[in-house]
C-alpha cells in the first residue's frame, strides 16, 4: 500500500499532466477520457499485463437509463439506481459520489460502446440482488478479462502509456493535503537483483518558463523521458 507523505521539499524528476495508478478498468477509462481531452496521461501498473480484479470479475458494469435498456423495454433511472444503492448501504454511501457514479454510468457505456467498439448487452435473465432493475451491462463472453483486454487494446491504439511491473511506493501531499506527486518504484525483469531507482513525478505540468533547457531544445514523449531516466539511473549504479 501508498504512502502518503508531505511534499515539501522534495525534488521531482519527471513532470507529466496526468498519472493514474492502476490498469483496471476504471484506471483504462479514466486515461481514455483524458486522451480525448488533450491529456496524456501515464497510467502505473504493478503486474506485467493490466488484469487486477477486473478480470477476475465477470465484467460487469451495473448503469441506468441506457438505449441497451431502453431497447429491450427495461424503464430505469439514474435516481433509481442511487436510491437502490442508498438502500444497499443503509443511507451510509455520500450522496454527492452516488449521485455522480449513478448519472455517469450510462453515457460511460454508452461512450465504450460507440468511440471503441465494445459490445455491450444487457443481463435481463436474471436481476441481481439490491437492483429494481435489469441494469447489468456486459460483454458477450460475460467476463472481466474481455473487459480489460478490450480496454487495453483501446489504450494502447490511443497511443496511452502503461508502466507495467511499477508501483506508487509514496503520495505526496502539498500543504492543504492535495495529493501533488508520486514515487515509482520500477522492476526490470532481466535483472531481478537490481531494481531501479525510484522515480518521482509531479503534476499538473510546470509552465513553460520552469523547464529545463534540455527539455525545450529536444522534448521528448512520455515513455522516452522515463526510459532515458532509467538508461542513465542504470550507467551510474544509482539503486542498487
Amino acid at each position: 500500500m501508498s504512502v502518503v507523505v508531505a511534499a515539501a521539499g522534495e525534488k521531482f524528476d519527471t513532470r507529466v499532466p496526468l498519472i493514474i495508478v492502476g490498469a483496471g478498468a476504471a484506471g483504462l477509462c479514466a486515461a481514455l477520457s483524458a486522451k480525448e481531452a488533450g491529456i496524456d496521461a501515464i497510467i502505473v501498473e504493478r503486474d506485467d499485463v493490466p488484469a487486477g480484479s477486473t478480470a477476475l470479475s465477470a465484467g460487469l458494469i451495473p448503469a441506468a437509463d441506457t438505449r441497451f435498456q431502453r431497447e429491450k423495454g427495461i424503464t430505469d433511472s439514474p435516481a433509481v439506481f442511487a436510491a437502490d444503492i442508498q438502500r444497499k448501504a443503509k443511507d451510509e454511501a455520500d450522496p454527492a459520489i452516488v449521485d455522480i457514479v449513478t448519472a455517469r454510468a450510462g453515457p460511460l457505456i454508452e461512450w465504450l460502446a460507440d468511440r471503441y467498439g465494445l459490445p455491450f448487452e444487457v443481463v435481463d435473465n436474471f436481476n441481481y440482488p439490491g437492483h429494481s432493475a435489469m441494469r447489468m451491462h456486459g460483454l458477450p463472453s460475460r467476463t472481466g478479462r474481455e473487459l480489460i483486454d478490450r480496454l487495453r487494446n483501446a489504450a494502447e491504439t490511443s497511443d496511452i502509456v502503461i508502466l507495467a511491473k511499477s508501483t506508487a511506493q509514496r503520495l505526496f501531499a502539498d500543504s492543504e493535503s492535495r495529493i501533488c506527486g508520486v514515487e515509482i518504484a520500477r522492476r526490470d525483469g532481466s535483472r531481478p537483483a537490481c531494481v531501479p531507482p525510484p522515480v518521482h513525478i509531479v503534476f499538473p505540468p510546470a509552465p513553460a518558463e520552469a523547464c529545463s533547457v534540455a527539455d525545450r531544445q529536444a522534448p521528448m514523449s512520455l515513455a522516452d523521458r522515463f526510459s532515458h531516466h532509467h538508461r542513465q539511473a542504470a550507467a551510474s549504479g544509482r539503486g542498487r
